[in-house]
C-alpha cells in the first residue's frame, strides 16, 4: 500500500523526470544544505537564514548607505543625519529604483536621455539655458524615464533628484527645498538662530530651517555655490500651505538666474496649471526663455507597443495571442503605457473588451 502510495508522486514521464533532477541539482549547487535532526533544529536553521536575509536586506543605521550618483562624501553626510532627515532622503532613492525597473513597460527615449547627458556635461559653459522641461500627459513615462536616466547617471557632478508625491511630505515646497539642502550640505551661517548638529565628517552650523524663507534663502545660497544638478519630477503636484501660495505661484523659490555650475531638469503635465505659472511667470522674471522644453508622446508605434507588451509578459512567464495583441495596442489610449499596464506585485492589464 505504501508502494501504491508512493507512486502517486511520481513524475509522469522520462521528460518530467529529467526536469526534477535539474531542478534539484540547480537547489543544491546554488543554496546551501543543512542537515536536521529535530523540529527544533530545524526551526533555529530557519531563524538563522531569516535573520541572514533580513540582514542582507535591511541594513542597519550604522552600515554606511551608499547612493547612486552621489560622490561618497556626500552619503557620508546623509549617514549622518537624524534618522528622520536620513528616511526623508531614501524615500525618493527607493521611488526611483522602482521607477526605474527595466519590467516596468515604458518607451525608452534614447533622443531625450542623450540630450539630458548633454544638458549635465554643459555644466559651466556660459550662455546656455540651464533648464530642461519635459512635458507629457500623466502616464506618458515621464518619471519612468527620469529615474532609468538616473540610475544610469555616470557624471562626477552631483545629481539630486526629488519626486514629488514618492511620500507624504514631498509635495511640500518646503520639504523639497529641504530635501535639497540636506543632500548638499550647508556652511557655517551666521545668525542669532542657529544649531549645531553633530557629523561623521566633522561638526557645522546650520540654521535651523524652521520657515519656508530659511529654506529659500539657503536654497539660492546652495545654487549659487555649490555645482550640481536638481532634478524634479512632477513639478504640477508642488503644494505649499496657504500662507505662501504667492510663493509657489510666483516662483520666487527659483532663482531668476541660474548660474552655469547648476542644471535643472524639471518633468510636469502639459497643459497644467502649473505649467502655465512657469511658462508665463518665470518667463516674465528672467526676460527669456531660458529653459528648453520636450514633449513626450507616449508610444506612438503600434509594433513598437507589441514588443514592449510581449517583453512584459515574458517577464511574468505571461503571453497574449496575436489577437489579443492587436486588439489591446490598436486602442485610442493604448499609446499610453500606464493605459496599457498597471504594476502592483505583478502584471495586471487593465479592463478588457472586444468593444
Amino acid at each position: 500500500a505504501q508502494e501504491e502510495e508512493r507512486k502517486m508522486y511520481c513524475v509522469e514521464n522520462d521528460r518530467a523526470a529529467r526536469k526534477l533532477h535539474a531542478l534539484k541539482q540547480r537547489i543544491i549547487s546554488t543554496y546551501p544544505v543543512s542537515n536536521f535532526s529535530s523540529p527544533k533544529e530545524l526551526g533555529d536553521l530557519l531563524l538563522r537564514d531569516l535573520k541572514q536575509a533580513i540582514e542582507q536586506d535591511y541594513q542597519d543605521c550604522d552600515t554606511m548607505i551608499r547612493l547612486p550618483h552621489l560622490p561618497v562624501a556626500i552619503s557620508e553626510r546623509i549617514h549622518s543625519l537624524r534618522p528622520d532627515k536620513r528616511e526623508m532622503i531614501l524615500s525618493h532613492h527607493r521611488f526611483e529604483a522602482r521607477c526605474g525597473d527595466p519590467k516596468r513597460l515604458a518607451s525608452n527615449d534614447m533622443d531625450l536621455i542623450s540630450r539630458l547627458n548633454d544638458h549635465v556635461a554643459s555644466i559651466g559653459q556660459p550662455n546656455l539655458k540651464p533648464i530642461i522641461l519635459i512635458t507629457g500627459e500623466q502616464g506618458c513615462g515621464k518619471s519612468t524615464l527620469l529615474a532609468r536616466w538616473a540610475q544610469q547617471y555616470n557624471s562626477s557632478v552631483p545629481l539630486v533628484t526629488h519626486y514629488i508625491g514618492c511620500s507624504t511630505y514631498s509635495r511640500d515646497l518646503s520639504h523639497m527645498l529641504e530635501n535639497v539642502l540636506l543632500i548638499m550640505g550647508v556652511d557655517e551661517v551666521s545668525g542669532d538662530d542657529q544649531q549645531t548638529v553633530e557629523h561623521a565628517i566633522g561638526r557645522c552650523t546650520v540654521r535651523q530651517w524652521s520657515t519656508l524663507q530659511d529654506n529659500m534663502e539657503h536654497f539660492n545660497r546652495v545654487i549659487r555655490e555649490k555645482e550640481f544638478v536638481l532634478a524634479i519630477d512632477c513639478l504640477e503636484s508642488l503644494s505649499a500651505d496657504s500662507d505662501h501660495t504667492h510663493v509657489l505661484e510666483e516662483f520666487t523659490w527659483l532663482p531668476s538666474v541660474i548660474p552655469d555650475t547648476c542644471r535643472i531638469i524639471i518633468t510636469c503635465t502639459n497643459p497644467s496649471e502649473q505649467y502655465g505659472y512657469f511658462t508665463r511667470t518665470y518667463k516674465g522674471k528672467s526676460q527669456e526663455q531660458n529653459w528648453e522644453e520636450f514633449s513626450m508622446s507616449g508610444i506612438r508605434e503600434v509594433s513598437e507597443r507589441q514588443a514592449l507588451v510581449k517583453k512584459h509578459l515574458e517577464t511574468y512567464c505571461k503571453s497574449l495571442d496575436p489577437h489579443q495583441l492587436d486588439m489591446i495596442c490598436n486602442r485610442e489610449l493604448s499609446y499610453n503605457p500606464m493605459y496599457l499596464v498597471s504594476e502592483d506585485r505583478g502584471a495586471q492589464f487593465l479592463q478588457f473588451s472586444p468593444n
